[in-house]
């Protein structure tokens, strides 16, 4: 017997985990992206929280994920605390997000970003 979850019920499932630090827009950017999986693989999936959050990290923007695969380009171009070089900023986002497009997946929300652990 199979029961069929709603995003509100995926994301909520998400957010439960203790083990987890989604955020409420993460979990519910995660829920969606699952869902399309789902839709465009037409298999359905079985909802293991401890495996999601084996294999999805969240992070607040493309350069601090970035970062924590060893990408130290932004460290080269701006200070976080330069908040003159706004456009230095924005470049070094733009890149690493591109780069991190490059080597896995990244579900972007409003907020920041989840990335397929690499």
């Amino acid at each position: 017997m199979k029961r069929t979850l709603s995003t509100y019920e995926v994301a909520g499932a998400l957010m439960a985990d203790n083990n987890a630090a989604w955020s409420r827009a993460g979990a519910y950017g995660l829920a969606e992206y699952l869902e399309e999986l789902e839709r465009e693989s037409a298999t359905e999936m079985e909802m293991d929280v401890c495996a999601i959050r084996c294999d999805f990290t969240e992070y607040a923007s493309a350069t601090l994920a970035a970062r924590a695969y060893g990408n130290d380009y932004s460290a080269s171009l701006y200070n976080e605390d330069d908040t003159e070089n706004e456009n230095a900023v924005e470049q070094t986002e733009a890149y690493c997000l591109e780069w991190l497009q490059k080597r896995t997946q990244v579900i972007k929300f409003d907020g920041g970003l989840i990335i397929q652990n690499f």
